[in-house]
């Protein structure tokens, strides 16, 4: 009697990126039971490339005990490819490295099935830092990534990482994860994290090791699951089980999803021009019930918001309201102020807290406002944000796609 044999591998560690490829089990199975290559990739070579400057750069500034140094980043950054150096562009003037606490550069990592630090050949899980830090009960770690696309922390890598931080050095009580994305001057996501956060990553690192070992027990029963991981898998439109015409992410090619965009932004702003106008003359919104019986309205709709006023104004709204001595008075900054002072442990929060810029940029354009302008703009933090959208080269306001 014939029987199909499939192959029995063992599991290597869990790496974070190991979780991603997991979503679809049978591209796991492709990739690392079968031994299929997915095809080159140009943002991993990239990326390796600046982890090697990341590591590089650190190393000097911590053996010249600097916070910065130019010149030194120029000649490290050089030794890349063009693509990469042009990436580095963006980190090189605002990355400071804080060299009296760096406790290592690509620092790898290993934990058995109890998440205890052990060697290589005991490994479940596994992973390279690309800079630890250390101070006192605090420990820290920087990534230094080239997506174009900027995204949140915490997320898998932040989660197994950490993890591994806490457990290869008990003294430390805390740590702070940093992404740093590297093609824009002031672009980073961080997460915090502390020892009490140790038994749900440990239960969520498990959940995704037992998900891989039981596709290593079973490989004929890894099922293929479509996600954003088809892109990357060598099963697409070459053995995949899923139909091209039923996996989205299969059809049609890139090129053409570019040029159906195009198309559709074009169409949806003079689309909603033209029902804009006749709204605006007739007084009422337009309505469209589909076939479930959800009804769709075009029309202005009223939405409220909070707004935490700087100063409290007098009854008149003409004036800002004074105390006793004579000083305005401003109940939310005040508030706030005797809650970081009574409750000093729990005001690291406030720094994340912002006041709107689209607002106040226009009351500081004023001349006689100079001064003003002048104090506010040495406090001004920078903060880079990369919607991915549909847009011109020259002209990016032209289109309102969405992400």
């Amino acid at each position: 009697m014939k029987t199909d044999l499939v192959k029995i591998k063992a599991a290597p560690p869990l790496h974070q990126s190991t979780i991603k490829v997991l979503a679809c089990p049978r591209s796991y199975r492709a990739i690392v039971i079968d031994g299929l290559v997915p095809a080159p990739s140009g943002p991993s070579d990239r990326g390796d490339e600046v982890h090697h400057v990341a590591a590089a750069y650190t190393e000097h500034c911590v053996a010249k005990k600097l916070p910065a140094d130019w010149q030194a980043f120029d000649r490290i950054a050089r030794q890349v490819g063009a693509e990469a150096y042009a990436i580095l562009e963006g980190v090189r003037d605002n990355y400071v490295v804080d060299f009296e606490h760096v406790a290592g550069t690509e620092i790898e990592f290993y934990l058995d099935e109890h998440f205890q630090p052990c060697d290589r050949a005991k490994a479940a899980y596994a992973g390279r830092m690309d800079i630890g830090l250390l101070q006192d009960e605090q420990g820290g770690i920087d990534d230094w990534k080239s997506h174009m696309r900027p995204f949140d922390a915490p997320d898998e890598q932040s989660d197994m990482y950490s993890l591994a931080w806490f457990q290869m050095n008990p003294q430390i009580e805390a740590v702070l994860f940093r992404f740093r994305f590297v093609r824009y001057a002031h672009c980073e996501r961080t997460a915090e994290y502390t020892r009490a956060d140790l038994p749900r990553l440990m239960a969520a690192m498990e959940h995704h090791r037992q998900k891989q070992l039981a596709i290593h027990r079973d490989p004929a029963s890894a099922e293929a699951i479509p996600s954003k991981q088809c892109l990357y898998c060598p099963l697409l439109n070459n053995g995949c089980p899923i139909p091209n015409e039923v996996n989205v992410y299969a059809r049609p090619s890139m090129e053409e999803r570019l040029k159906l965009a195009v198309y559709f932004s074009y169409a949806q702003k003079h689309n909603n021009a033209i029902l804009r106008e006749y709204v605006d003359a007739a007084g009422t919104p337009l309505e469209y019930r589909d076939g479930k019986g959800d009804l769709y309205l075009f029309g202005p709709k009223a939405v409220e918001s909070k707004v935490f006023p700087l100063f409290q104004m007098n009854d008149n709204k003409t004036q800002i309201a004074r105390d006793e001595q004579y000083r305005p008075v401003m109940p939310i900054i005040e508030a706030l102020v005797d809650w970081a002072e009574m409750e000093a442990n729990d005001a690291g929060w406030m720094s994340k807290l912002v006041i709107g810029s689209t607002q106040l940029k226009g009351k500081l354009t004023a001349k006689k406002r100079f001064e003003l302008d002048k104090r506010i703009q040495a406090s001004v933090a920078l903060v880079t944000k990369t919607p991915t959208k549909l847009h011109r080269a020259d002209e990016p306001e032209e289109f309102e796609g969405e992400d």
